[in-house]
């Protein structure tokens, strides 16, 4: 019967995505820790969509209802935590670090995994900058190749974003070849920052403009 058919594709579909779940050790599925096993993430709309049509079924599946709306809740709380603590820009870097942390296992939502650790990387690059920069002027440092290698690299690394917030009364002016050559024996790698990656959502513009 169509009943029989409906509730039987949605309860399959349902324990595919907590088995995923279960798998990356999302603890409101009954996971105690990740699996060695690979298995898919979820998207949320995923788990969104299969519980608007669970009340149309017209069958209880008490349990696995109430597992995918504690799942998805769980995660519009997390990406509305991290929206609100943007918004407010107090201890920005501190609270996404914690936020990686506690991010609800094994669901691809917003904002991306990737897109957490790109604000988090150009965060601890303005806090480099910064201490950098207390540190020639408090201990008033002559220049030397040591401390002209340091601000070439961190020059290097933000080049997209100084060069965005330049204005006519303070150029940013940055012979980029010379501080290459500068740093030619370090073979450190050096990340270069996107500002179209960095600013590509609201939120990434409101933290490079933090």
């Amino acid at each position: 019967s169509r009943i029989y058919t409906a509730s039987t594709s949605w309860l399959d579909r349902s324990n595919a995505v907590i088995s995923a779940l279960r798998l990356h050790g999302n603890s409101l599925t009954g996971a105690t820790e990740p699996s060695n096993k690979a298995a898919a993430m979820v998207d949320l709309k995923r788990i969104n969509d299969l519980i608007v049509q669970y009340p149309s079924l017209g069958v209880s599946f008490h349990e696995s209802s109430a597992v995918l709306q504690n799942v998805y809740e769980d995660g519009i709380r997390w990406s509305s935590h991290v929206q609100e603590f943007i918004d407010a820009k107090v201890c920005l870097y501190e609270k996404l670090v914690a936020a990686r942390e506690t991010r609800p296992k094994g669901i691809v939502m917003e904002p991306a995994r990737h897109v957490v650790d790109g604000w988090l990387e150009v965060l601890d690059w303005h806090g480099r900058v910064v201490t950098e920069c207390e540190r020639v002027t408090k201990n008033k440092l002559p220049f030397s190749d040591e401390l002209l290698g340091s601000f070439h690299r961190l020059c290097i690394e933000g080049l997209e974003l100084l060069q965005e917030f330049s204005t006519k009364e303070t150029q940013f002016t940055f012979n980029l070849e010379v501080a290459r050559s500068r740093l030619a024996e370090d073979l450190r790698p050096i990340k270069v920052f996107s500002r179209a990656k960095l600013c590509g959502t609201v939120q990434g513009q409101k933290i490079v403009n933090h």
